[in-house]
C-alpha cells in the first residue's frame, strides 16, 4: 500500500537519519517532535495543509489513559492514514556527560514490545474510539544510538538496520487491507 502520506513520512524520516548526527535529542520526546516539525514542514511545502494534518499523542484505541495516544499521526482529510509509535534509546556513551547515568537504560524491551503490540492492535483489531477508521499502515520505530538493543531479545530481529556512526534503526510494519 503505497500512498502519498507514506511517500512524504518516508522522505522526512530518510532525510531524518541522514541529518541526525547534527541534532542533539535527549527524550523520545526530542525525536517525536522533530518528526512532526518535518512532516509538517514538508507538507506545507508541497501545497498539501488542506489535505494532510499531523498530530502528536493522538487517541486511536478507546479508553482515556495516555497510554492509548499514538505518538504521532498522518491524517489525510480526517482519516489517519499512519499512525507512528517511537522508542528512543542515548548512546550509553553520553553516561554523565550530557545525561545522567541514573536515567540508563532510557526505555526497555518490554516498552519496545509494548509499541509494537499497540500498532498491531490498530491494524489487527484492537477496539478503537468511536468514529475512528483503522489507519492504512502503523510502524513501531526504535531509534537506538549505541546498539544497546541492537539484536537483544526482541521478535523480529531482521528489521533492525544499521545507520552512520552506530545509530540503528528498528522498523515494524502492519498494514491494513483497507482502501
Amino acid at each position: 500500500m503505497e500512498n502519498k502520506s507514506y511517500k512524504i513520512f518516508e522522505g522526512v524520516f530518510n532525510e531524518f537519519k541522514e541529518k541526525y548526527q547534527k541534532n542533539f535529542f535527549y527524550t523520545e520526546r526530542d525525536i517525536v517532535w522533530t518528526i512532526q516539525k518535518r512532516l509538517k514542514e514538508r507538507i506545507v511545502k508541497l501545497g498539501l495543509e488542506n489535505i494532510y494534518t499531523v498530530f502528536n499523542e493522538y487517541p486511536l484505541l478507546k479508553g482515556k489513559k495516555r497510554a492509548n495516544s499514538t505518538d504521532l499521526v498522518i491524517k489525510n482529510r480526517g482519516v489517519v492514514e499512519i499512525a507512528l509509535e517511537f522508542k528512543y534509546e542515548p548512546n550509553h556513551n553520553r553516561e554523565g556527560i550530557d545525561i545522567p547515568k541514573e536515567k540508563f537504560p532510557v526505555t526497555s524491551l518490554n516498552l519496545i514490545k509494548k509499541d509494537e503490540e499497540k500498532i498491531k492492535l490498530l491494524i489487527k483489531g484492537g477496539e478503537l474510539k468511536r468514529g475512528e477508521m483503522r489507519p492504512g499502515r502503523a510502524i513501531a520505530i526504535v531509534i537506538d544510538e549505541g546498539g544497546y538493543f541492537y539484536n537483544k531479545d526482541i521478535e523480529n530481529e531482521d528489521k533492525w538496520e544499521k545507520g552512520k556512526n552506530d545509530i540503528y534503526y528498528r522498523f515494524v510494519i502492519y498494514n491494513s487491507t483497507r482502501n
